[in-house]
């Protein structure tokens, strides 16, 4: 799908750039329009019309966050998520994360000492740079997000991860709890203060009211990895633990980063020069080949739509490592540090909001089952219908928690329901805010190919979006 690519200047001078798809919104507006101008004259008995009947004021479209799998770039959202979002009312803003892509900065510079007396810290540069710790990374591309955030104005937005970029959605989600903590602080000091001023002036002071932070309304994990579930289930789990087990000595053994590089190097070669050269039939039958790939993914990989889905996704898989370098690819280096780790303290700040007894409520834990099983890929996420529990608070209160949905495939190998099910019983500790989704007889490209219009309702799903179709019948 077409995209269109922005470029934000950060307050640190490194560039972010992500991506919206304007053709999935002007096909869906087409749509939309062909069903208002709908009308069925029927003879001079009666006349049959049927409209939409839409707020006075157009409402703007829901802003959704967009972050990628792994390894990857915001270009995968055109494919997976853009026209599912637009037909839900809703804008894709798909980000390319530090270092991948065409465009948006590595967290740091590589091999940019070129001061021949300087080789030891030209060295360190590479290897034991502090920037290059998934902590300082991870929070570093945060604070990136809240500039884009701010950058755009949004009143409000969502979040909506794909498999790799779980643990990205839940470290904005942490960081987004630790703001509404903080702005409460503030409103409480600044409430004090202005009692007392009111007190010592007669009602006669004035107080500067504070910036309203942009609220977060709904958080969306789709097969989204969390490594603090470990790696059982995982179709190559020795591989999985080997890798964990380069990532957790990175900052200690030389060794294990030289041969995360090397990991690196080769993922943004095959990716870059070989894949987009492949035809589409060779990489499909080497899918369906492997010995681990579930029944439905391998229905869906050979289907139509399937096709379709590797044909627009290949040649964006070409940009995610762009910007390699010689024997280095930064955006994958760091993206593996991030997303193959075991535990990030972020976890432990949604564990502490979503800790079900705020306020002495220890009913609010599993008030139902949070848990909506299909059983087909034919069978669909009802938003209406299945929301009903989400929406006994209102969804209006700015200080209400953002809702969270986990869509999971059963018979997913690539992150398996166990990433799912911890993330809903121990991070979210099945707070009546937060809802997984199963499909039981799906894996990970089947959830995600044919789920899409599920995830993007739960990611827009606002009270005051909601549209109301009418019909009208007169008789003679």
């Amino acid at each position: 799908m077409h995209s269109v690519e922005h470029t934000l200047k950060l307050k640190d001078g490194r560039l972010l750039a992500y991506h919206t798809f304007p053709n999935a919104e002007e096909e869906e507006e087409e749509e939309e329009k062909e069903k208002v101008k709908i009308k069925v004259k029927a003879d001079k008995e009666g006349t049959v019309s049927i409209t939409t009947a839409e707020q006075e004021q157009e409402q703007e479209r829901h802003p959704v966050l967009y972050f990628h799998g792994y390894p990857s770039c915001g270009l995968e959202g055109g494919v997976t998520s853009a026209r599912s979002v637009a037909r839900a009312g809703g804008r894709l803003y798909a980000i390319d994360r530090p270092g991948m892509g065409k465009i948006s900065s590595p967290y740091y510079p590589y091999n940019n000492n070129k001061d021949e007396d300087k080789e030891e810290e030209k060295e360190d540069n590479n290897y034991n740079n502090p920037n290059s710790n998934p902590n300082t990374n991870l929070d570093t591309f945060v604070e990136n997000v809240w500039e884009l955030v701010e950058d755009q104005g949004w009143n409000d937005f969502s979040i909506l991860g794909l498999s790799g970029g779980g643990p990205y959605i839940l470290a904005v989600l942490a960081s987004y709890l630790q703001r509404m903590e903080k702005q409460k602080y503030k409103q409480k000091q600044q409430h004090q203060s202005s009692e007392s001023s009111d007190d010592n002036s007669n009602g006669n002071s004035s107080t500067k009211s504070l910036q309203a932070l942009p609220r977060l309304r709904n958080v969306c994990l789709v097969c989204a990895i969390c490594m603090s579930a470990g790696s059982d289930g995982i179709k190559i789990k020795s591989d999985m633990e080997s890798m964990n087990t380069l990532v957790e000595s990175a900052s200690t053994s030389r060794i294990s980063r030289f041969w995360l590089h090397t990991f690196a190097l080769t993922q943004g070669i095959v990716n870059s020069y070989i894949f987009p050269i492949l035809p589409i039939s060779w990489i499909q039958k080497g899918m369906i080949a492997n010995a681990h790939t579930p029944i439905s993914d391998q229905q869906w990989i050979v289907s139509n739509e399937g096709e379709s889905f590797f044909s627009k996704y290949i040649p964006a898989r070409a940009s995610m490592a762009a910007q390699g370098q010689l024997l280095s690819n930064p955006g994958i280096y760091d993206d593996t540090l991030i997303v193959i780790r075991a535990h990030h303290s972020h976890e432990d700040i949604i564990r502490k909001h979503y800790s079900n007894d705020d306020d002495g409520d220890t009913s609010a834990k599993n008030t139902n089952t949070n848990t909506i099983t299909n059983s087909s890929s034919s069978s669909s996420y009802n938003t209406n219908k299945d929301d009903n529990d989400l929406e006994q608070d209102d969804d209006d209160d700015d200080d209400l928690l953002p809702a969270v949905g986990i869509f999971q495939g059963a018979s997913d190998i690539n992150v398996p329901l166990s990433h799912a099910q911890f993330m809903h019983q121990s991070i979210f500790n099945e707070h009546k805010r937060s809802k997984l989704i199963l499909y039981e007889d799906l894996g990970h490209l089947s959830t995600i190919g044919t789920k899409s219009g599920d995830y993007a309702a739960f990611a827009t799903r606002t009270r005051t979006r909601t549209r109301t179709l009418t019909l009208n019948c007169t008789d003679k």
